[in-house]
């Protein structure tokens, strides 16, 4: 599985099926729960000016009974979505980027293949193709004034062994998204994982959302970790430690997210699907993609490709996380928020 990519018409991409997110949350009324105790005085009535508001936890609900907030799941719609030729698009989503009007699909892993569409359903093979370096992922920068540095391309580059003096992830830019110039190394660790770049207006930064290794934690090894810098360009600020290895691991950054007591205890998150969502107050959205591990003892009937080889194997949820800071995040529930399956 891939990962989710929001973008302005309130759709996403999530492999080859078009998915509306739609209201995020809803209220329930009826909800058993304990009474509440009566406030001491009212609460202040919050100034939120013209701004717009997006229900996604309780800051604008002051007190209440027997109401609960639920989980709005998406909706996938249709069959897989298929090119100008009829074939089906699958395979990694690197981002989809909606640039004024032109909605393009960044495809792939490793090699990242430009498709664009005029309404995000019908998309065209352009021939264009960015080589090199994996896990790629792209980011149309809102903030950059210079016209060179709109989009910015963000990779890895690895080979066994592991070399911290050239490997690690790698930055790139570009004025239209397809031209890029050379990379420069911005963090010398392997993240396995791509590394998602947003403009955060509300601190003034750049924050980055992606893979921290707990290396003493086998059932819960991949969490979320977060930096902030001044320029995604040029080198990413960490925490060096005694113990840095190929990873980067949850003692060179913050995590933010990361498997808890309500979650299976042989899980993790495998990717982040991290965005901002400009068009709300404090809005900070994840789709994480929920990791249940299978094993030889719990899960008997799975076969190896290799007899005695096991893999990584297991299954991927697509959950949703909320935040107002992108700091502090919730699942507001952890049944799948794009179930797994054919379309609705």
């Amino acid at each position: 599985m891939t990962k989710l990519s929001p973008h302005q018409s309130g759709f996403a991409m999530f492999a080859s099926l078009l998915v509306w997110l739609g209201p995020l949350l809803h209220l329930v009324t009826g909800a058993a729960t304990a009474p509440a105790a009566p406030p001491a005085a009212p609460p202040a009535a919050g100034d939120v000016g013209g701004r717009k508001q997006l229900l996604i936890d309780r800051r604008f609900i002051a007190d209440s009974a027997g109401v609960e907030l639920r989980v709005n799941p998406a909706q996938k719609l249709g069959p897989p979505l298929r090119d100008d030729r009829g074939e089906p698009l699958q395979g990694h989503i690197s981002r989809v980027i909606d640039d004024g009007g032109k909605v393009r699909l960044y495809l792939g892993a490793d090699s990242v293949e430009i498709l664009e569409s005029d309404d995000g359903l019908s998309f065209r093979r352009t021939g264009v193709t960015i080589r090199g370096g994996g896990f790629t992922t792209l980011f149309l920068d809102p903030h950059d004034p210079d016209p060179a540095r709109r989009y910015k391309r963000f990779h890895l580059e690895f080979s066994p062994p592991f070399d911290p003096a050239r490997h690690g992830v790698y930055a790139s830019h570009s004025a239209d998204g397809v031209h890029f110039t050379d990379p420069r190394r911005v963090l010398p660790f392997f993240t396995d994982n791509p590394t998602l770049v947003h403009w955060d207006e509300r601190i003034g930064k750049y924050v980055i959302f992606t893979r921290a290794l707990c290396y003493d934690d086998p059932d819960n090894q991949r969490r979320v970790g977060r930096i902030e810098t001044d320029d995604p360009l040029k080198p990413w600020p960490y925490k060096k430690s005694a113990n840095d290895r190929m990873f980067l691991s949850t003692e060179n950054v913050d995590v933010v997210l990361a498997a808890d007591a309500q979650d299976d205890p042989h899980s993790d998150i495998y990717y982040n699907a991290s965005t901002i969502y400009p068009w709300a107050q404090d809005v900070y959205l994840m789709n994480p993609a929920h990791f249940r591990h299978f094993s030889p003892q719990r899960n008997p009937y799975v076969r190896p490709r290799q007899p005695g080889q096991w893999e990584d194997y297991g299954m991927l949820e697509v959950q949703l996380a909320v935040s107002r800071d992108g700091v502090k995040w919730d699942r507001p529930g952890r049944e799948p928020y794009v179930p797994t399956g054919l379309a609705d």
